[in-house]
């Protein structure tokens, strides 16, 4: 099987069987085709720790927040499941699974604005994205400063 794994869900009623490589990425077992999927931070949290192999008990037991030294099973339930954003455990749970810090940047910023993306962007392209919008605000930093300079002399 390699670095695949096969995951059935349930989608409006129908259960479907999917294989999910190491990129996490969702291959309809029947038709081969790349399956685009509604992805919130809780799925791509439950995904990677499905990969590696964990429960969601055994990921609460490791995880560490930055206002509590533990995190429930309950509390993981809830944040799988997009219940609770649980902004406090992101540091911890990008350690212990492997997903840049800017995935759950990137998703946690939609929630408020109740954006739910049709597809699960690759990390490597949310890591992209915050590299340019860093290059872009630090030339819009030394813009400013540079204008101050020019209205003090």
């Amino acid at each position: 099987m390699g670095d695949e794994l096969i995951l059935t869900r349930s989608f409006n009623g129908a259960a479907k069987t999917y294989t999910v490589d190491i990129e996490g990425n969702h291959i309809d077992k029947e038709t081969g085709e790349m399956v685009y999927k509604v992805t919130t931070l809780g799925r791509v949290i439950r995904d990677a720790r499905i990969r590696k192999g964990m429960t969601q008990r055994g990921l609460a037991v490791l995880v560490r927040g930055s206002d509590t030294p533990y995190c429930s099973p309950q509390t993981m339930n809830n944040i799988e499941h997009d219940e609770r954003l649980g902004e406090q455990y992101w540091q911890s749970l990008s350690d212990l699974l492997d997903i840049p810090m800017e995935v759950f940047i990137f998703y946690g910023l939609l929630v408020p604005i109740n954006m739910v993306p049709s597809y699960e962007y690759p990390y490597h392209l949310i890591e992209d994205g915050f590299k340019v919008m860093r290059l872009v605000l630090d030339g819009y930093t030394d813009a400013i400063k540079k204008h101050r300079l020019k209205e003090v002399d």
